[in-house]
């Protein structure tokens, strides 16, 4: 079953601005992480950054920290925190 997105506004407009290269890896990798959340991956499972369960995830676009939830087949677009190094 294909990826469903539900993205707020911010998130939206953010995701539009990155380039467009990384926005096609970070689509591209999605699936590849749920069956291999490795370090190495460009999306991290980042519990301790984001305090949200296992199940979320956080992809790093400087100077913004994206964080997803999967709930069932829908990955859900999170908070974006500025300056995600303050934590």
């Amino acid at each position: 079953m294909p990826w469903e997105w539900e993205l707020s506004p911010t998130a939206e407009q953010v995701l539009a601005q990155l380039d467009l290269g990384l926005k096609g890896a970070f689509n591209q990798r999605m699936g590849e992480l749920m069956r291999d959340p490795t370090p190495s991956n460009p999306l991290v499972v980042s519990m301790s950054r984001t305090g949200y369960p296992t199940d979320t995830l956080g992809y790093h676009a400087y100077p913004f920290w994206i964080t997803f939830r999967l709930v069932g087949d829908i990955v859900q677009v999170g908070t974006l925190v500025h300056n995600p190094r303050d934590f």
